[in-house]
């Protein structure tokens, strides 16, 4: 059960920026899409923590989980 949580998180993170490339895909096209996604995935605030950010993260916080049912 506790490997099944550490594991978890890596693929419910991954729903944000899926759902993320596809709305941006509708407006602003697959190459702008695909700029923004990286811009959403990679981009950290140097001064804030992990936990604070709405990046990607492979740990299962609330921040970064939420979005992809959002």
């Amino acid at each position: 059960m506790p490997s099944t949580y550490v594991r978890a998180g890596a693929y419910l993170n991954l729903l944000g920026p899926i759902a993320f490339y596809l709305w941006v895909s509708r407006m602003a096209g697959a190459v702008g899409a695909t700029v923004a996604t990286f811009g959403f995935v990679f981009y950290r605030d140097p001064w804030a923590p992990g936990w604070v950010t709405a990046a990607y993260s492979p740990w299962l916080f609330a921040m970064t989980s939420s979005q992809g049912p959002f």
